[in-house]
């Protein structure tokens, strides 16, 4: 059994991207190019079952590059 699950987010205009990824954070992260707005909607089945519902601010991820 895959351990991926499947996440739709969708904008304020209507368009929804469906991502099947391990974790909320990487499918938000492959995402986030896709979508010019700050603020997506998210839906997804948790592992244990329930449906779940969220909304998140983009982008998301290291705000400063590490330098050598």
């Amino acid at each position: 059994m895959s351990k991926k699950r499947e996440f739709i987010f969708k904008n304020d205009k209507g368009e929804e991207k469906k991502v099947e990824a391990m974790s909320l954070k990487r499918a938000i992260k492959s995402v986030q190019t896709n979508f010019k707005e700050k603020i997506i909607s998210g839906e997804w089945i948790s592992k244990r079952g329930v449906e779940m519902t969220g909304f998140f601010k983009i982008p998301l991820g290291r705000k400063k590059k590490l330098s050598n």
